[in-house]
């Protein structure tokens, strides 16, 4: 039986600053289009900036992770803060492989 994978997102306003995005399940080729549109948003509506938190997340492939790094650079062009929690056990450790983590500001603990 073929695996559905699904990622649940929710949206949400830290002060009237900051927008965090926090995606529970998987990120990968099936589902990483509906969190770039997530992000984008949150772009959009976050004058200070956007924290993506990934403490919900269970796995997340390179498509994911180019997800998070345009997301980054989006930020960057309009000179926001992009933030990402240090997130579950697979999400630290790709990011560690990859080298990813040195290029993201890494939030570690609860996101408010």
């Amino acid at each position: 039986m073929p695996r559905v994978n699904q990622l649940e997102i929710e949206t949400r306003r830290r002060g009237s600053e900051r927008v965090i995005v926090a995606p529970a399940g998987e990120i990968d080729l099936a589902t990483a289009p509906g969190l770039e549109a997530a992000l984008e948003r949150a772009v959009e509506e976050g004058t200070e900036g956007v924290l993506l938190d990934l403490d919900q997340v269970s796995f997340i492939d390179s498509t994911g992770l180019r997800t998070v790094l345009a997301a980054r650079d989006r930020c960057r062009e309009r000179g926001q803060q992009f933030e990402v929690t240090e997130g579950s056990g697979q999400v630290k450790r790709l990011f560690a492989i990859t080298g990813i983590g040195a290029q993201l500001d890494v939030v570690v603990g609860e996101p408010d």
